[in-house]
Order: C-alpha cells, then sequence, then structure tokens
C-alpha cells in the first residue's frame, strides 16, 4: 500500500509503493537531469516502475532491492497514480518509457548525445 509522502533531504517530493520508494519528479526537471548525466558523463540509474512491476518487486528481493537503489524511480502508469494519490501526492505526472525516452533524445540531440540501446530480444 502506499505510504504517506514525504520529502527527504531537499530532495524531491517522496512516496512509497510497495516499499518502493517513488519520487515525484517534473517532467522536464527529469529530462534535464538525465541530460545533464550524460553530458557529465555520471551514472545514473532512472527506473519507471508500473503497478505490474511493482507487485513483481513485492514478491522478488532481488528486484525490489534494485528499484530502491535506483537514482530516480519514477511512476509509469494509472495505478502508481492511483497509490500516489493515496499517499497526498495530487500532481504527479506520467512518466512511462514511451513517453519520456524521445524527450531525453530530443533534448540531447542539440548536445550531440548518443544513444545505446542494450537488452531485449531480437526483433
Amino acid at each position: 500500500m502506499a505510504q504517506p509522502a514525504t520529502h527527504v533531504l531537499g530532495d524531491p517530493l517522496v512516496f512509497e509503493v510497495l516499499d518502493v520508494p517513488i519520487a515525484y519528479v517534473p517532467t522536464d526537471d527529469l529530462i534535464s537531469r538525465i541530460v545533464a548525466a550524460a553530458l557529465d558523463r555520471e551514472g545514473l540509474s532512472v527506473y519507471m516502475p508500473n503497478a505490474h512491476t511493482l507487485n513483481l518487486a513485492k514478491v522478488d528481493a532481488a528486484y525490489g532491492d534494485v528499484l530502491r537503489r535506483g537514482d530516480i524511480v519514477v511512476n509509469d502508469g494509472v495505478g502508481v497514480r492511483i497509490a500516489a494519490r493515496l499517499a497526498g501526492v495530487t500532481e504527479l505526472d506520467n512518466q512511462n518509457g514511451t513517453d519520456l525516452f524521445p524527450a531525453v533524445l530530443e533534448a540531447g540531440a542539440p548536445h550531440g548525445l548518443r544513444v545505446f540501446w542494450l537488452g531485449g530480444v531480437e526483433g
């Protein structure tokens, strides 16, 4: 279940869903953080769990640990938005990968950032 939202050491608003902390970071700020990390050649793990993957993380401890160690964990989907409302977060962008990745590529293009895709099945 969702835990009440809190601010953590001046960081964005954070709430927990099934023991995974989810940050509210406005989409434009998230894109800027990702591009800045790439320009600075800093590693940055950004995860976008949805309700299904959060349920998987609850029963798969190793996967839950990966999500909890993420640098930035934001929501993907209506189920997480509902949990956010239960935690008192009323404004929350839906930050799914199909919307976020093109925006990051567009923001990074003027800086000459290149992308390398790793993983997935062929096709």
